[in-house]
């Protein structure tokens, strides 16, 4: 008698367990009290914890639920996204990057152009709902603050058309003026397909993000005019000689007021780094 899990022992218990329930195809199972142990030589084989005398019937159809394969799992349908579904970016902006919802089900595009309301919206080819054809016109996916979203081309026709001596470009749709508090024009954000959105398209406002009080230029203007007050105060073009208490004191404040500059605008153009409006 084998030891108890040996190999062996474990063919004869997937032997028992085979023979009790057969396959169906092409063969006639008999009835289960007709279903005996299988026989190895001159000894019948039970299943393991039954007595050896009688015969032994189980569930004659199929295995048991526990020796089952599992076949793979087929793929998830995606769930159609169109215009009237998502009114702001935000609304499908994490479909973009995963192609899928904040709920982990897979998204398939099909966005209209809202002036025009005939051109398709360029997404990525992973989340786009059918193949474009020739025929089919395309723009760009362009993204305002307020989370309005419009085709590239009709949006840049649109802020056209508007009379900058009396009124800020605003959005089609929210009116939101598209200008800095410095006066100076937001331009709206183009989505590449081929970059994430986190390095392209800032937060929007619904989204909790926020705009600049001042475009790049006033900031860096307004930081350079920071750091030469702050400069001149700390260290004044003419310093009278009786002032000095080393000979070598005017070359030395020179040379940090050099240093200093450079770190102050190393910090702010740092800025380049983040996406903002």
């Amino acid at each position: 008698m084998p030891a108890s899990g040996s190999r062996q022992e474990a063919l004869i218990a997937t032997l028992i367990v085979e023979s009790l329930f057969p396959s169906t195809q092409g063969q006639q199972i008999p009835p289960a009290d007709k279903l005996q142990a299988p026989q190895v030589g001159d000894r019948r084989l039970h299943p393991p914890g039954t007595m050896d005398e009688g015969s032994y019937s189980g569930i004659p159809v199929g295995p048991p639920p526990g020796l089952i394969r599992v076949g793979p799992t087929l793929p998830a349908i995606p769930r159609l996204v169109t215009d009237q579904d998502v009114s702001l970016f935000g609304d499908f902006a994490q479909c973009l990057d995963t192609g899928a919802d904040e709920n982990g089900e897979y998204v398939k595009l099909d966005l209209t152009c809202t002036i025009c309301l005939t051109s398709k919206l360029e997404v990525p080819e992973y989340v786009r709902a059918h193949d474009r054809s020739d025929s089919e016109e395309v723009e760009g996916l362009t993204v305002l603050p307020c989370g309005h979203f419009f085709g590239s081309w009709c949006l840049e026709k649109w802020l056209r058309r508007v009379d900058r001596r009396e009124n800020y470009p605003h959005c089609p749709l929210c009116r939101f003026e598209l200008v800095y508090r410095c006066g100076h024009y937001l331009p709206p954000r183009v989505y590449d397909t081929s970059e994430k959105r986190k390095q392209q398209i800032p937060l929007t406002l619904p989204e909790h993000g926020a705009i600049p009080a001042r475009c790049g230029m006033c900031f860096e203007l307004e930081i350079e005019n920071a750091v030469d007050t702050f400069c001149t105060l700390l260290f004044p073009p003419h310093v009278p000689e009786g002032d000095l208490m080393f000979s070598q004191s005017r070359e030395l404040l020179e040379e940090a007021s050099i240093q200093f500059r450079g770190t102050i605008e190393s910090l702010y153009t740092m800025r380049d780094l983040y996406v903002h409006w």
